[in-house]
């Protein structure tokens, strides 16, 4: 009994947990990020200093935020639950942050993702009907084109997007997914400057970019006036100063 015992010990020991990332909406990953593009990979070379990372060699496609530099560092973390892989002459849309060295590094919890994904490897094939992945592959790249799209107007713009406190946005109503058979004039998304105070109370709702619908406009702009609830870091109800946040 004392074998077994200490045999179930050490396999409590060995757990594997599946890794965890934080979800964040596309705007939030924007402003947290200090790089963002779409490139392709052209060249992958392990870190010699730290068997967790490998140096990618890049071109850049399209440069949303950013210097354009032709490398990044990846978090590939192969041995760990984390394992992120970004195969040679593949293309990405890369969100990566400066560590302390003050290196750009991007990996599974970033938020890029492949931008020329076929679903075509073994896994998905026996996984999946010919039909579903037919399906699978136009319902992602309609939602890759639709962040795309809203990367591409921030840039063309001149949009400075901010969240200082990096403030949580939710929504205590179903206001903004109610199906609607508004006509829509401009591009399908809209950008919006809320004042802040201390309190996470909005003092005011500036639209930056509407959808070009003035019903439309006016339901949207009363959903987030009336139904949007603010939290800070760790689910604080307040902040040090006023502040304002692009939604």
């Amino acid at each position: 009994m004392k074998a077994l015992f200490t045999l179930l010990l050490a396999l409590m020991g060995h757990q594997v947990f599946a890794c965890v990332c934080f979800p964040m909406k596309l705007m939030e990953r924007y402003i947290r990020s200090d790089f963002v593009a779409t490139a392709k990979i052209i060249d992958i070379a392990r870190d010699g200093q730290n068997e967790d990372f490998h140096t990618a060699e890049i071109s850049i496609a399209t440069l949303y935020k950013g210097s354009a530099i032709n490398s990044l560092r990846i978090y590939t973390s192969l041995n760990s639950s984390c394992g992120f892989y970004t195969p040679k002459n593949t293309t990405w849309l890369i969100f990566a942050s400066k560590n302390n060295s003050g290196d750009l590094v991007f990996g599974s919890c970033s938020g890029s993702e492949q931008v020329d994904k076929t679903y075509d490897s073994e896994y998905f094939v026996r996984k999946y009907t010919e039909e579903e992945l037919i399906a699978i592959r136009a319902k992602r790249y309609k939602t890759m084109q639709q962040k795309l799209e809203v990367l591409q107007y921030i840039k063309d713009s001149d949009l400075y997007p901010t969240n200082e406190y990096r403030l949580k946005t939710y929504f205590m109503d179903e206001c903004l997914w109610q199906p609607r058979s508004f006509t829509i004039t401009t591009p399908p998304y809209a950008f919006y400057e809320l004042a802040v105070d201390t309190n996470l109370k909005i003092k005011m709702i500036k639209p930056l970019k509407e959808l070009g619908n003035a019903p439309l406009d006016a339901a949207l702009l009363n959903c987030i006036k009336e139904h949007t609830i603010l939290r800070g870091l760790k689910n604080k109800k307040s902040i040090p100063t006023d502040t304002k946040l692009t939604l």
